[in-house]
């Protein structure tokens, strides 16, 4: 319920598309990461500077830790949506 108040909540990025994370790296099987830069938070890092992740499940993806930005989870869930379409949890 609350990752679907969250979803529900959310701003939308940008008119490029473009966000404040790399594309995820599959790290294990059905397991995924972002893995952020070392040092402060930048313009250019969009403030990303954590390693955030999910796992495809057979009937859901469950997403570890989801950032600390309504914009940050945005950009989370349109890469998702590149690799499934199964549900977030």
């Amino acid at each position: 319920m609350a990752v679907w108040l969250l979803i529900s909540s959310m701003a939308p990025v940008g008119a490029n598309g473009e966000g404040p994370l790399p594309q995820p790296r599959e790290v294990g099987a059905h397991a995924y990461a972002w893995i952020g830069p070392y040092g402060p938070p930048t313009a250019e890092n969009h403030g990303f500077r954590m390693n955030l992740g999910f796992v495809v499940g057979n009937e859901a993806v469950a997403v570890i830790d989801s950032g600390y930005g309504p914009r940050t989870a945005e950009a989370m869930i349109r890469q998702i949506r590149q690799i499934t379409d199964q549900r977030i949890r």
